[in-house]
């Protein structure tokens, strides 16, 4: 069955557990759901088994896994981080781009998780540079033992989720392990915006849904990252939830009139503007626009966009002479400071909206 994964052992071991029981097939579904492990592992102690078979599905992998570890202890733990990400769709791409940009991240607000990601993606990184023999010859070693696949059309991993239910199980640090995961996560995010980036941005929702189960351990710059993930998924309950968080942390840290304090304002208020919350909208906006017309300047491009957001918002609420006027402001503006020829010169558009 799919919820099993199709795995032999694994439907063997329900069948047993149905008939011993005498509960229904959609019972230990919903008892599966939740009490998976001791499920399976309950049919280690059945004196009649429906096969021949001595080891429970989670006893093999053990044996699997302690092999793997005295052979190569860095793929065993690299395996362990990875079940804190979904089950499919594992790609290179998501270590490497975190192990780009490690370096420039290690004096964030998370020193701890950091330092682990970086031991961990250290790995795969010669003279400062990643190094793709290194990362296919770690997953290799994994292979080698059944406890990862590989997609070679789609050229990603995967873990049988089971397996990966298994890992979570029986790893004695549990928490450490996916607040490590979650930084690689917002690591490998890039903040470009090619079709690329946002084809490679979508990948990465499965595996931040699947790592943040438990509780959120980033700081602000990272927790950005995963909420521009959900942004750009239409998951604007989440991606508002992590914009909150983002935009507090930097007003009581930074001030309310930084730079990043002002810029995650912006990005709550372009989650609201996407709901339909315009009110809601529409202070955020006034506040960053009157706040960086005060701090850079009202000629300043951050000025000019938050004018241009605002205006734009006052177009959707019916409120059109404001908006015109706020138009007409960032236009001419525009074409005074930067010349009528230049692309922002040409439209009085919001750039976040």
């Amino acid at each position: 069955m799919q919820e099993l994964g199709h795995l032999a052992l694994a439907v063997i071991q329900a069948g047993a557990y149905i008939f011993r029981s005498e509960c229904d097939i959609s019972l230990y579904l919903e008892l599966y759901q939740t009490r998976r492990s001791e499920l399976l592992e309950e049919y280690r102690y059945y004196e009649q088994k429906m096969d021949n078979y001595e080891w429970t599905v989670y006893t093999t992998w053990q044996l699997s896994f302690e092999r793997l570890k005295t052979h190569t202890a860095q793929a065993a733990e690299f395996l362990q981080h990875c079940a804190y990400l979904h089950h499919e769709g594992i790609s290179q791409a998501l270590f490497q781009n975190a192990a780009v940009k490690i370096a420039s991240l290690l004096n964030d607000q998370e020193p701890n998780s950091l330092r682990n990601a970086k031991d961990l993606l250290g790995v795969f990184v010669t003279s400062g540079t990643w190094d793709t023999h290194k990362f296919l010859k770690l997953l290799g070693e994994i292979r080698s033992y059944s406890l990862i696949d590989f997609d070679g059309k789609a050229q990603t991993y995967s873990i049988h989720p089971l397996v990966r239910d298994w890992l979570r199980v029986t790893i004695s640090n549990g928490e450490v392990a996916r607040a490590c995961t979650q930084c690689i996560l917002g690591m490998s995010v890039t903040w470009d915006f090619g079709s690329e980036d946002y084809s490679f941005r979508r990948t990465l929702l499965p595996h931040i849904d699947a790592a943040l189960q438990g509780g959120l351990h980033t700081g602000s710059k990272l927790t950005a990252s995963l909420g521009l993930i959900y942004r750009e998924g239409g998951r604007w309950k989440e991606a508002e939830e992590l914009e909150v968080l983002v935009m507090e942390t930097r007003k009581r840290v930074l001030g309310e009139e930084h730079p990043d304090s002002l810029t995650s304002m912006g990005n709550l208020a372009s989650t609201y503007w996407n709901q339909g919350r315009l009110k809601e909208a529409e202070e955020l906006e006034v506040l960053v626009m009157e706040t960086r017309k005060r701090v850079f300047g009202e000629e300043h491009p951050a000025s000019l966009r938050s004018m241009a957001n605002l205006a734009a918002t006052y177009r959707n609420q019916g409120r059109w002479k404001e908006a015109e006027v706020l138009e007409v402001l960032v236009m001419e503006t525009r074409k005074r400071v930067l010349g009528e020829d230049h692309p922002d010169s040409l439209t009085s558009m919001p750039k976040h909206h």
